[in-house]
């Protein structure tokens, strides 16, 4: 069993964002590619941040992404809540 960590707070409805997009990888890992020699390697493709003209805003520090991309956090927060139910989802960080 492995444990991820955030380098930064996130809600409890983002983090369920997270382990559904990571759910959706595990037909990636079998006994012949076992997830503690490729889980670090994983790429996920979470929805970024845009300006008005829709354009990716672009983090100059590259914190996120070799190409500076910003994952949206509200838009997934948002998503979740949008969900039958998701009204009902814990609204705590941590």
């Amino acid at each position: 069993m492995y444990t991820l960590e955030s380098k930064e707070e996130l809600s409890d409805l983002v983090k369920l964002f997270l382990t559904t997009i990571i759910e959706k990888n595990k037909y990636k890992y079998n006994y012949g590619r076992q997830a503690n020699k490729t889980l670090p390697d994983l790429i996920l493709e979470l929805p970024i941040k845009r300006n008005s003209d829709d354009n990716p805003i672009i983090d100059k520090n590259r914190t996120y992404s070799s190409d500076g991309y910003i994952p949206d956090w509200d838009f997934m927060e948002k998503y979740i809540k949008s969900l039958p139910f998701g009204d009902k989802i814990s609204k705590t960080g941590g």
